[in-house]
């Protein structure tokens, strides 16, 4: 499965979770791909960026991280795509970021572009219980947690715990600002219980606001219609049209 996230337009978190069908389970080998501009790539560790001009001619950065419970391997090669039906050939670095012998892979993927003028944000590895990673986003006033909980059970990463696939918790000013869970029924955050339902939620998305946290979207599985609420206690889903 796969799930994607467009962060309030800041930067995209993708998520790919994949394993053998096969009975017994094989091993397999998977890679995660990623293509930017030719000869403008680099990595450090877990972190990797590329560089490019946009059209008004600013340098614009997209730097990124990609986590896994599996050792990971980084090839990258000159890679070309040919347009059909034309002549222009378009030269270009394909980043593969590898698990071999495996029967699942896990990929939990960052991507943020800034302006080389701006402040560049902090990627920093994280690691859970019971097998949960994650990344640490750090900008300015911003502190991002993502978190990927692959065995959906109860983890604790830094202050979060939750149950949830996949979390999200943005702290503005070291407060508790906003938090998304994807198919999990808890979440705590810094001791306080934002979300606690007796089914595995849809996804559940909600703000601070006032002191409150106030839910903005929740689904039991299906596509709800968003409806706020403001609630100082465990909240349950709103339920699924039929």
């Amino acid at each position: 499965k796969q799930f994607g996230i467009n962060n309030d337009r800041e930067y995209l978190v993708v998520l790919d979770d994949v394993k053998s069908t096969a009975n017994p389970v094989r091993l397999h080998d998977y890679s995660f791909l990623l293509h930017g501009p030719n000869e403008q790539y680099s990595r450090s560790g877990d972190t990797y960026t590329w560089t490019v001009k946009n059209p008004d001619n600013e340098t614009i950065v997209l730097k990124g991280m990609t986590v896994s419970g599996s050792a990971l391997s980084y090839v990258t090669r000159k890679w070309y795509h040919v347009f059909p039906f034309h002549y222009n050939v378009l030269p270009h670095t394909r980043l593969s970021i590898n698990i071999t012998d495996s029967s699942r892979a896990v990929f939990g993927t960052a991507l943020i572009p800034y302006k080389n003028t701006e402040l560049s944000p902090t990627l920093v590895k994280k690691s859970g219980t019971n097998g949960s990673l994650g990344i640490e986003m750090t900008l300015d006033n911003k502190r991002d947690l993502i978190i990927i909980n692959p065995n959906a059970t109860r983890v604790t990463l830094d202050t979060v715990e939750t149950d949830a696939w996949f979390t999200f918790v943005r702290f503005t000013n070291n407060n508790l600002d906003k938090a998304t869970v994807k198919q999990g029924s808890f979440l705590s955050v810094d001791g306080r219980g934002l979300v606690q339902s007796p089914q595995k939620l849809g996804y559940h998305i909600g703000e601070m606001v006032n002191g409150s946290f106030v839910v903005r979207a929740s689904s039991g599985g299906g596509v709800s219609t968003p409806t706020p609420t403001s609630t100082n206690t465990p909240v349950s889903p709103s339920p699924s049209p039929s």
